[in-house]
């Protein structure tokens, strides 16, 4: 993340107000500008300003932190740390279920490249499918909402979007002077009610990336110890990959280890049924 001066943040939300001209978030922007310092914009200010005039703000705002970027925000990280979590819980139960069935090493490798490789692509593109339809609703939202205000040309600032979204003046007035000077404390409400709430569609493609890159990341930290231990030696890296997955997506949380005990007993019943399988034939 690239944290932006007040200087050329200025230069940056005039450019995006440009880029917004006849829609609410215009004056979101304008306002915004208003009131950072003005300055001389630095280099990586024009350069970055230029890659926003070039290729729009959908890749280039989530990698900036600066305030105002709220609209453009896309946050899903539940279903990329549950997909993570089953990612590495599979890959442990296809490992002890394999050593159990008494499997050649190069065959663990194997369906561990495949189940990285395909669950990758599957959950990616489920991902990214999923919230595209969220987005989809959101910008549909957006522009029913801003077909109810004011254009942003007929009106006169947020004040004026608020009151048309049913403020009353003085409220009006001053929940948008806190909202300019403070734009990151806007709520999900506000945001609704100003039609502001409308990311781009890269976002939805970003979320696929990244639950493609979780997915490897988890299998990864589970099966490495097939490259470089063999028999059930691997066992141990792969109960540490596991804890290690587990502990980064909700290690914040108390007791989170507790959530990894399910995994470790269902992949300890695969090894057991392997065992029995193996025994039997």
């Amino acid at each position: 993340m690239l944290n932006i001066p007040a200087s050329d943040a200025r230069h940056l939300h005039l450019l995006l107000a440009d880029a917004a001209s006849g829609t609410p978030r215009q004056w979101w922007h304008l306002e915004i500008a208003a009131r950072l310092p003005k300055g001389a914009c630095s280099l990586r200010g024009r350069l970055l300003g230029r890659l926003l005039r070039r290729f729009g703000p959908g890749w280039l705002l989530p990698w900036l932190t600066m305030p105002g970027l709220l609209p453009y925000r896309f946050d899903a990280t539940a279903p990329l740390a549950q997909r993570a979590r089953f990612g590495a819980l599979l890959a442990l139960c296809l490992i002890a279920g394999l050593l159990g069935l008494g499997s050649l090493n190069a065959s663990r490798q194997l369906v561990l490249i495949l189940w990285a490789l395909l669950g990758a692509a599957y959950f990616g593109a489920h991902a990214s499918w999923q919230a595209r339809q969220v987005v989809d609703a959101l910008r549909a939202q957006h522009a029913a909402k801003a077909s109810e205000l004011a254009p942003s040309e007929a009106a006169l600032g947020l004040a004026s979007l608020l009151v048309a979204a049913g403020r009353d003046f003085a409220h009006a007035q001053a929940e948008a002077s806190e909202l300019a000077a403070a734009p990151d404390s806007i709520s999900a409400e506000q945001l609704d009610a100003l039609g502001l709430r409308a990311p781009p569609y890269s976002q939805a493609r970003r979320q696929g990336w990244r639950c493609a890159f979780a997915h490897l990341g988890a299998v990864a930290a589970v099966g490495w110890g097939c490259w470089a231990i063999s028999g059930y030696g691997q066992l141990l890296p792969a109960v540490l990959g596991l804890l290690l997955v587990h502990f980064v997506l909700s290690g914040h949380q108390p007791g989170w280890w507790r959530a990894t005990l399910r995994p470790l007993l269902q992949a300890a019943a695969c090894l057991g049924l392997a065992w029995v399988l193996a025994w039997l034939y």
